[in-house]
């Protein structure tokens, strides 16, 4: 439970930094907080103020705490929420006053939530994908995982004699595909109710249990969707004299869309995925996001 609170640590630090650069705002354009500030946050008051401010933290990182914890699938919503807030106030600070003019002050609340679907729905969809806004992530991560190489190999690369022992329980099948070149294979993943999704490999280092790599992609080249996903995957494996294995992680994503790389740094995605096949291997429960995301996918 904690590692996945810590796991979600660059969501906290995104989160805490908007929460902050609004306060600030608001202490520079709003009148009323203004007045407050040279009034009423004087001799011993202040330490109220600083309790109440200090409370406000408390209750707005503990709601993020649950929905990490018990709603993983709205995680997106803590820093968008964040984000809109800060968006709001800039707004009333920088730009025309549309309520105002409008008539519509009674409607700030309205004007959040459409605010807030909007820029959702433009990270979830990666609709700035498409005019040519992409961004590469390359991560690497190492660690040792109290395990047999075979085992390793088994749970963290995907091969079709080992799958039934995959971490990835949305694996459904392995396919050989001669037809696409030398040493190419389609791997077909569940994706709940969402049907299917087929990824084409093209393995370029395939030294079982040591070291695998391969390049992956759609299986039609044309897709350009937030799951249309190309890049290249390697393990490097060094067994250790106690029979513990030294694995060293590597993943690069091209072309991803500001949504899609903003999830996966968010979630440390890599380090997320080592711990679901750690606890995996260790038949222990898995806490983590990426073991959250594969069981959702899993499920028919």
């Amino acid at each position: 439970m904690f590692r996945r609170l810590y796991r979600q640590r660059r969501r906290f630090l995104l989160f805490w930094s908007l929460v902050a650069l609004t306060c600030l705002l608001m202490a520079k354009t709003s009148q009323e907080v203004r007045v407050w500030i040279k009034h009423d946050m004087a001799g011993p008051e202040w330490l109220a103020y600083l309790s109440l401010g200090l409370s406000v933290f408390i209750l707005s990182t503990t709601l993020a705490i649950l929905v990490i914890l018990l709603a993983p699938a709205l995680r997106r919503a803590i820093e968008v929420g964040a984000l809109t807030t800060l968006v709001v106030e800039a707004q009333k600070a920088y730009g025309p006053s549309v309520l105002s003019d409008w008539g519509l002050q009674s409607y700030g609340f309205v004007w959040f939530i459409g605010l807030f679907y909007v820029i959702e729905l433009a990270l979830a969809k990666d609709v700035l994908r498409q005019r040519g806004l992409r961004f590469d992530l390359s991560v690497s991560r190492t660690r040792t995982i109290d395990a047999a190489p075979e085992a390793v190999w088994a749970a963290l690369v995907p091969d079709e004699h080992t799958l039934e022992r995959h971490w990835v329980h949305s694996i459904i099948r392995i396919t050989d595909r001669p037809d696409l070149g030398p040493n190419a294979v389609e791997a077909h993943y569940r994706l709940g109710r969402y049907g299917t999704l087929v990824q084409r490999h093209r393995r370029r280092v395939w030294q079982k249990p040591f070291h695998a790599a391969y390049d992956f992609g759609p299986d039609d080249e044309a897709k350009t969707g937030p799951n249309a996903f190309y890049g290249t995957f390697e393990m490097r494996l060094e067994p250790l004299a106690d029979g513990r294995s030294k694995v060293t992680l590597s993943h690069h994503h091209r072309g991803l869309g500001i949504g899609t790389w903003l999830l996966l740094v968010l979630d440390d995605f890599l380090a997320s995925e080592l711990d679901g096949a750690e606890a995996f291997l260790k038949g222990r429960r898995d806490w983590s996001v990426s073991g959250w995301q594969v069981r959702k996918m899993a499920r028919a």
